[in-house]
């Protein structure tokens, strides 16, 4: 699975940064918000970076020819309502490398999945970068929007990196060439934005991912990173600089977004280690409230997972074993559900025994709210909370937890021991 925002920090030259335009004030019982105008302009906006393969992707049906070392990569793209865990309608490139150097490559712009019946793109050393080189791929479609069809007129450019030698496989990176850019206010001041069209469907909705990124610091800057500071999600409501926002509408082509104040909020816990972890509380799966402060003198493993993570896959029976092993002596399970179908969640849990409560939001990692509290960007990560609800250490590996956790656990019970 490719996982977008890989932490990449990158400058951007906004111009045509739209101002905000209140619809009603903060004081009026009937304020929905402030209107905000956004323009197309030219940002490169470099979002992703991967590794090229030597397989060739299913969604390349037939190749061209090629005298060099092929490489093969994939631009991520979604159609409105595609299962956001799919691939489908990737776009297959290829790139031929000659003395280590990318000599051609082949872009399925027409969207066939065809390579041989387009010719070799041509290539930039745009941006500079030491022994890369780059294309540009501008490709169109339409998609539905209610009663119309939107044309998607979308420019990425790919920059390839060349051999490293030995095993490891050269990178690429994507840029949006385009952005939606204004400005969005946000504690009194505004700051440059763009829209984020995070679930690469060509269209900015409340359906996935989508979002924007706003320049807190003004230094010219973002975080690529939706776990940032500078992100706030189109689906769920957000915090910044301590305050409360939801974006109340925004326009499928990016123009206008609508955002909506809602008021002062106590600033995040900080999730260190050795320090108090960040309480949270929610209903779980059986409608029970749960939080995490109720727990104090237990040791907790807060568990944020999903039924399509082979790690959580690979940790399902090795976590059973512990729960069963250690629950009576003082040891919880909380988990945070990152799935997006219940369905799945539910039958993953039934299928594994998982008995501890479990959340479930709905939303992946970034607007999941205990998620987004802990900073755990990814599924099959357990944060391990000593029984002074302090954050002890943070896990992928169920070894290194388990031998943890005997260190723990015979503690507690020998303090209970002498309590008594």
């Amino acid at each position: 699975m490719i996982q977008l925002m890989t932490g990449i920090t990158v400058a951007l030259i906004l111009t045509g940064a739209g101002e905000a335009q209140p619809i009603s004030s903060r004081g009026d019982a009937t304020y929905d918000g402030e209107r905000l105008v956004f323009t197309r302009s030219v940002a490169n906006i470099e979002y992703e970076v991967q590794s090229l393969v030597r397989l060739k992707p299913n969604q390349a049906t037939r190749l061209p020819e090629a005298e060099g070392e092929t490489w093969y990569g994939l631009i991520p793209r979604r159609l409105p309502g595609t299962d956001p865990r799919k691939s489908t309608h990737f776009i297959p490139f290829m790139a031929e490398y000659v003395l280590g150097m990318v000599s051609r490559a082949w872009c399925d712009t027409n969207l066939n999945g065809d390579l041989s019946d387009e010719p070799a793109v041509k290539l930039s050393s745009y941006p500079p970068r030491e022994g890369a080189r780059s294309f540009l791929a501008s490709m169109g479609w339409s998609v539905p929007a209610g009663s119309r069809q939107i044309p998607v007129e979308w420019t990425i450019r790919v920059i390839l990196d060349p051999l490293a030698g030995g095993e490891t496989s050269p990178s690429y990176r994507l840029q949006m060439v385009y952005g939606m850019l204004g400005s969005v206010p946000v504690a009194g001041k505004s700051h440059r934005a763009f829209l984020f069209d995070g679930n690469s469907d060509g269209l900015y909705t409340k359906e996935f991912s989508d979002g924007f990124f706003v320049d807190l610091d003004d230094d010219r800057h973002f975080d690529m990173d939706q776990m940032s500071a500078e992100f706030g999600s189109f689906s769920v409501p957000f915090e910044v600089e301590n305050r409360s926002y939801e974006v109340v509408s925004v326009e499928p082509e990016g123009r206008e977004m609508t955002l909506r104040e809602s008021g002062p909020v106590q600033p995040p816990q900080p999730v260190k280690i050795g320090q108090l972890a960040p309480t949270f509380s929610y209903v779980d799966t059986e409608g029970h409230e749960v939080r995490l402060e109720s727990y104090r003198g237990r040791v907790v493993l807060v568990y944020f997972w999903s039924s399509w993570c082979g790690a959580s896959l690979r940790q399902a029976g090795p976590l059973k074993d512990l729960y069963s092993r250690y629950a009576k002596s003082g040891l919880e399970i909380l988990g945070v559900s990152y799935d997006t179908d219940r369905a799945s969640m539910e039958s993953f849990r039934q299928q594994h025994g998982a008995r501890w409560p479990t959340s479930f939001s709905g939303h992946k990692f970034w607007e999941d709210p205990v998620g987004r509290m802990y900073r755990a960007d990814g599924s099959g990560m357990l944060y391990l909370v000593d029984q002074d609800g302090r954050l002890d250490s943070v896990y992928t590996e169920m070894d290194k937890l388990t031998a943890r956790l005997s260190e723990l656990m015979p503690a507690m019970l020998t303090g209970s021991a002498a309590d008594r």
